[in-house]
């Protein structure tokens, strides 16, 4: 399950550390002291843990979670430009809703 650096999510990072120790996904939520289906979920990318949280998991397979800075490609500026545009559209539209919402109650 090795997989480019840059290209790792948590779900990758986790379940690759966890085959690589050898665990199931309940071992794994015993020693990291969380449940089997919050590990299953973030496994699948359901459900995204917090940094510290990947760390503790990542550590109870008895490895270290490193991180590195690397310069972006042009690729990754463009995925970021276009989430930052999604993510811009997104809370325009929960503005707009919430001003309709204030509008409403104050007539």
């Amino acid at each position: 399950m090795r997989k480019d650096r840059s290209s790792m999510s948590a779900a990758n990072i986790i379940a690759d550390a966890r085959l690589r120790a050898g665990l199931t996904q309940r071992e794994l939520a015993k020693r990291a002291g969380t449940s089997c289906s919050a590990i299953a979920n973030y496994e699948s990318g359901k459900v995204d843990p917090a940094y510290g949280t990947l760390e503790r998991i990542v550590a109870a397979c008895g490895m270290e979670l490193r991180t590195e800075a690397a310069e972006l490609t042009e690729n990754d500026v463009n995925q970021y430009a276009c989430d930052a545009s999604i993510s811009l559209d997104k809370a325009m539209r929960r503005g707009a809703q919430a001003l309709k919402n204030v509008l409403a109650v104050i007539g």
